[in-house]
């Protein structure tokens, strides 16, 4: 997969989780993200991103799809941070 599209970057959660983890790198992009807890429970969400760097040769060459080892950082992001984050970026009206 050719992580140069940051599908989580968008969403709150993504854009709350990189503020938390606030990497220096350009290709640090977030690839996993899931609710903690079972059943419905919907209070804490992992998010997990790496740093990426582009494949050299093989079927995805030129793709940014190569995980840098040891660049993996996660973060919890509550369910009320997204609502506060989800208030601040409504429009007034």
């Amino acid at each position: 997969m050719d992580m140069r599209n940051d599908m989580f970057a968008d969403q709150p959660f993504g854009k709350i989780a990189l503020k938390h983890l606030a990497s220096p790198d350009a290709n640090f992009r977030l690839y996993k993200a899931g609710w903690l807890g079972t059943g419905r429970q919907r209070e804490i969400m992992s998010v997990t991103g790496a740093s990426f760097r582009e494949a050299l040769s093989g079927r995805n060459k030129g793709q940014l799809s190569i995980m840098i080892p040891h660049t993996s950082r996660s973060v919890h992001v509550t369910a009320q941070e997204m609502a506060e984050f989800e208030a601040k970026e409504q429009p007034a009206q």
